[in-house]
């Protein structure tokens, strides 16, 4: 004979993912002349759970590394250097650009999303888990603004996976199995 006990648990209401494509424009204090590597890193910060969905709100904290065709900060007008009177360094030609070291910069920029998942059976008051939010390879670096051989304003494309769960709290019968009938073996002392 079973025995049904009464438990609370979570219970999987389902999983739904999604993807957000993100375009953003923006300028650069430094000119690139390499890109060296791009960060992301997704932070999914707001979720409310309607009939059969969940809305959400989400932000991109995208580092783009590049390298710079000056060895040290480069002066513009109306910078002054130590004795120098309004000395402007002019850029070089590519060729030249090619041959320097340079230096490595970055450039931050924090996008805000939203977004929707379909996941029947939800409703509110259900809780929300995040199992996935990030950017993976899918990524568009295109310049904009050139001269020199140097982007000063370029368009980043990119998307964000995102990959969440519903559950809810419901108390359900578990069964409860009997005590067996034998006995634990034990070891002899010696």
């Amino acid at each position: 004979m079973s025995h049904l006990t009464l438990i609370k648990a979570d219970v999987v209401v389902g999983e739904g993912k999604t993807q957000i494509l993100i375009e953003k424009q923006f300028k650069l204090k430094w000119p690139l002349k390499k890109v060296v590597d791009e960060q992301f890193d997704v932070d999914i910060f707001h979720t409310e759970v309607c009939t059969d969905k969940v809305l959400f709100n989400g932000e991109v904290q995208k580092n783009l590394i590049y390298k710079t065709p000056f060895e040290k900060k480069p002066k513009w007008r109306g910078e002054e250097d130590e004795g120098a009177e309004d000395e402007v360094r002019h850029f070089p030609p590519p060729e030249v650009i090619e041959q320097q070291d340079g230096f490595v910069v970055f450039h931050e920029e924090v996008i805000q999303f939203a977004g929707f998942v379909n996941i029947l059976g939800a409703r509110l008051g259900d809780d929300v888990q995040i199992l996935e939010a990030q950017v993976k390879d899918c990524t568009a670096f295109i310049p904009i603004k050139e001269a020199n051989g140097l982007i000063w304003e370029g368009k980043q494309k990119f998307i964000v996976d995102v990959v969440i769960k519903v559950t809810r709290h419901e108390q359900i019968y578990v069964e409860k199995k009997p005590p067996s009938a034998k006995k634990p073996l034990h070891r002899e002392e010696e």
